[in-house]
């Protein structure tokens, strides 16, 4: 019974195995990005390339405006946030590795799956010491 439910409680710290999701959005507003609900969703494509995915966030500034990008990325180079010319410069960016992570606010399937973790591993864990 103990190791039933250890593997239980390991199981639930386990992550899916399936693609990274990020946001896809490209914008001249920035506001255009920011209500997440009606931004598409990408699966990226695990297989594309020998590096693994990872989703980006950065926000270019030159003089004719604002441009947000938020999109899987393949080949990361460390250069992603480098300006990419004397015209055009990054102002805020971001690369990250977990599903949707590349917009500004909290992550929060990623913290709803934590907080639900924390809640069954403290029922599993109350189950543990009471048949101990």
């Amino acid at each position: 019974m103990k190791g039933f439910l250890l593997l239980l409680a390991s199981g639930l710290l386990l992550h899916e195995g399936a693609a990274l999701k990020c946001y896809n959005c490209q914008s001249t507003d920035t506001n255009d990005c920011t209500d997440l609900p009606k931004v598409q969703i990408v699966d990226c494509d695990p297989t594309r390339d020998a590096l693994s995915p990872v989703c980006i966030r950065r926000v270019l500034q030159s003089s004719l405006g604002t441009n947000l990008t938020l999109q899987c990325l393949y080949k990361s180079t460390g250069n992603e946030c480098d300006s990419p010319s004397a015209t055009h410069h990054v102002t805020k960016c971001r690369l990250c590795r977990e599903n949707l992570c590349n917009h500004s606010g909290i992550p929060y399937q990623s913290l709803a799956y934590q907080l639900t973790c924390i809640y069954f591993l403290s029922i599993l864990i109350k189950m543990i010491n009471k048949y101990m």
